[in-house]
């Protein structure tokens, strides 16, 4: 069952897309707005500096780049480094995990 879980994900960003990612100093009308990284979820310093993606999200860059090392996709959206939106893409053909139907309508809301 594990098995089935493995390698599943977008795979990891390219190195050259990692570094290319622009590094964006935070405004003070977004310190003003609490704006926080995504992952640490630590609210962002007026003039500190964040990554921002292509789908503009911004993030610390000790918080974004261990994650892009292993996805390709933005952790917030779901849009890879390439503009393209994973989340609204057809299942792959990888085997599925099949839920007992009892255990289903337990959990249907």
């Amino acid at each position: 069952l594990l098995g089935q879980l493995e390698n599943t994900g977008p795979p990891p960003a390219e190195k050259e897309k990692i570094s290319s990612l622009p590094t964006v100093n935070i405004s003070q009308e977004q310190a003003d707005c609490c704006m926080e990284c995504p992952v640490c979820k630590e609210d962002f310093s007026v003039c500190e500096p964040v990554r921002q993606l292509p789908c503009n999200h911004f993030f610390h860059s000790d918080c974004i780049v261990p994650w892009l090392e292993m996805h390709d996709t933005c952790p917030v959206c779901r849009k890879s480094l390439n503009g393209d939106d994973s989340s609204s893409q057809p299942p792959s053909e990888s085997p599925t995990l099949s839920m007992d139907p009892r255990t289903q309508e337990r959990w249907s809301f």
